[in-house]
């Protein structure tokens, strides 16, 4: 099972709409592997690593 969280902030009409996120994906960061149908890597990957992210927006 895959653990991810994101919080936000919305500045409102004061900011000219400016909203700022921060999120983690993966906080566990535990490894785990996915099975495929094609023969590439014997069927196995590697998931996806623990992920920070800071996202901003604006509406104009």
């Amino acid at each position: 099972m895959l653990w991810g969280t994101r919080v936000a902030y919305d500045f409102g009409p004061q900011m000219a709409n400016l909203n700022l996120a921060l999120g983690v994906k993966n906080i566990f960061d535990h490894a785990y592997y996915t099975r495929s149908y094609d023969d590439n890597n014997k069927g196995l990957y590697a998931g996806q690593p623990r992920t920070l992210y800071l996202q901003g927006s604006m509406k104009f």
